[in-house]
Parts: structure tokens; C-alpha cells; sequence
């Protein structure tokens, strides 16, 4: 095991208050000598800069179809790289890692986006970030 991620999106679907989920973080950074994180959508770092403090690192998830101002396909890795810049710059000295990226091949619709974002699915090469060839963390 290498780390501990302490929630998943709690805040996204309002199931922990922030004091809540601090004092989870908290408990089990006093209770592990492994790094400590909490995963969530990216605007959720952003609205809640003060958890950083209680993590190692910070784990962020950036999906381009199901943002609140959703991204076509056409422009899904250049959003990627965009908010990832925007996310290093906000907490600067701290460790990003990309938890959860991608684009459906299937499923439901999001507002007006289909699942591919144009008439053909979407291959695993056709949303590709590169994150690795950036210098990027990815679980």
C-alpha cells in the first residue's frame, strides 16, 4: 500500500461536512505513518482550500463531461490541462495527483453532451492527457 485515501467525493454529494471529513483526515494521519489524501472533483480543492492542510497530497478528479460547464470531447484534454494548472496553482508546494479522468464510451447523457461528445464513441486513445509525458501523478 502506498497511500491512504480517506473518502471519495463526500463533499461532492454533500455526505460529510468539511469539520467531518477534517477530523476523518485527521484521525488517520495520527494513526499511519502512510501519506494521507482525500479524493475529489477539483472544484471542491478549490472551494475548500483548508482541507489541504490535512492531507499529504492532494487528489483530484477533473472529468470533462460531467463538469457544471461541461467541455466537448474536441476540447476534453486541453480542459484536463487547464484545470490541473489551475489546481497547482492554487495550492502551490503541494503534490497533485489525477485520481479519476476519462471520457464515457456509454451511459447517460450529460445536459446536451452524448456519451462520446459527437456521433462515433470514444476509444481509450481518444481522450488521452498524457499525464505521465507531463511529469503528472496519476494513481
Amino acid at each position: 500500500m502506498r497511500a491512504v485515501i480517506v473518502g471519495n467525493e463526500v463533499l461532492l454529494r454533500r455526505e460529510l461536512p468539511e469539520a467531518a471529513l477534517r477530523a476523518y483526515l485527521e484521525r488517520i494521519r495520527a494513526a499511519t505513518a502512510l501519506p494521507v489524501t482525500y479524493a475529489d472533483v477539483w472544484e471542491f480543492w478549490l472551494r475548500h482550500p483548508s482541507l489541504a492542510q490535512a492531507v499529504s497530497f492532494i487528489t483530484i478528479h477533473i472529468l470533462p463531461y460531467w463538469e457544471d460547464n461541461p467541455v466537448g470531447i474536441e476540447d476534453a484534454v486541453p480542459h484536463v490541462q487547464q484545470v490541473y494548472r489551475r489546481v497547482r496553482a492554487a495550492f502551490p508546494g503541494q503534490e497533485i495527483l489525477i485520481g479519476e479522468t476519462g471520457w464515457p464510451s456509454e451511459g447517460a447523457s450529460a445536459g446536451e453532451q452524448s456519451q462520446a461528445g459527437s456521433t462515433k464513441p470514444a476509444s481509450s486513445g481518444s481522450f488521452s492527457p498524457s499525464p505521465i509525458a507531463r511529469g503528472w501523478r496519476t494513481t
